[in-house]
């Protein structure tokens, strides 16, 4: 799993495991200290690499299982996409208007050139903010991606 996006109805995971359209799949919900919370909920993978979930108010961690009563392995954090972040709701603004998810970046070469670029491109268009997913990427790149 990549991630978990709260929205004000439901929930969203997100995962990077190909052929899975149309799969059925369990969402679990766990409070602060990882406990389960009530039976898992039966949904479907769709569209590609996205489960939809019912949202659960108490709920600070999610897992995706392939079967109802199958261990669960890893829980990730719920991030949340209602609009407002806690220390936005105190100043009464929201975060970004304009923010880019970038789809992964792969091989083993330098990317510091490419993201530096990409980034100023799109800055200069409005982007506020930049989602990244690396799961490998060298020192000096991952250096550089902090400071973009």
């Amino acid at each position: 799993m990549l991630g978990v996006y709260a929205y004000p109805s439901y929930s969203a995971v997100t995962f990077e495991e190909e052929a899975h359209y149309g799969r059925t799949v369990f969402c679990r919900y766990f409070d602060e200290h990882r406990i389960e919370l009530n039976l898992p909920v039966e949904s479907l993978v769709f569209p590609e690499y996205v489960v939809h979930c019912c949202k659960h108010s108490e709920a600070v961690y999610m897992s995706i299982t392939y079967r109802r009563y199958e261990k669960v392995n890893f829980q990730v954090p719920i991030m949340d996409r209602t609009g407002m972040s806690m220390l936005s709701a105190i100043r009464g603004i929201e975060e970004y208007k304009l923010s880019l998810c970038l789809s992964p970046i792969f091989g083993s070469e330098t990317k510091w050139l490419l993201l530096v670029e990409m980034f100023e491109h799109y800055k200069l268009q409005g982007v506020e903010h930049f989602y990244l997913y690396i799961q490998s990427i060298d020192d000096y790149s991952r250096k550089m991606s902090f400071f973009l």
